[in-house]
């Protein structure tokens, strides 16, 4: 969920000779399940997974036929809504966990999907601007659903406490 794709209709005529045209985008695509995935206001072709599920996404557009007829070459327009559908995945990560201070026991954290599988697990944390004590967390493995996470302690924001008063 929140992972985007760019989208694009595209479409490719030939001429009443079977002559291949160079392929050129058409219309703005469009989610038929709006809750599942969408496209930003204002169309850039961007569409974003909202919540587990299955969308379609569809175009149309009006298309034209070329065909010989008695030695000429005819128009006859048409219309099409090709259609593809979507698939968006969630997760849920297995909740926080206390880790008391000089403890040997490590966190370990699940990711369990749903409405689908990953292709991939990639795990990994960053520390908030300014922390201080270099908390590195390691995890592993980092490529599976299930991690084990050694615990760092750090400041934030990296500062001295002040002397107490007397």
């Amino acid at each position: 969920m929140g992972q985007t794709v760019q989208v694009r209709a595209m479409e490719r005529d030939h001429d009443c000779y079977w002559n291949w045209l160079e392929p050129y985008e058409t219309s703005e695509p469009g989610s038929q399940n709006d809750p599942i995935a969408t496209f930003a206001p204002g169309y850039n072709g961007v569409l974003t997974g909202v919540t587990p599920g299955t969308a379609e996404i569809m175009a149309y557009w009006d298309v034209g036929y070329w065909y010989l007829f008695y030695d000429c070459c005819w128009f006859q327009s048409d219309y099409t809504a090709p259609a593809q559908f979507v698939t968006v995945i969630g997760v849920t990560i297995s909740g926080p966990q206390a880790v008391q201070d000089g403890s040997f026991i490590n966190p370990t954290f699940t990711l369990t999907p749903h409405n689908g599988s990953p292709s991939t697990y990639q795990w990994s944390w960053t520390a908030p601007a300014g922390a201080g004590n270099s908390p590195n967390v390691t995890f592993n493995p980092a490529n599976q659903a299930t991690t084990v996470t050694n615990k760092r302690w750090f400041a934030n924001p990296n500062v001295p406490c002040p002397s107490p008063h007397r």
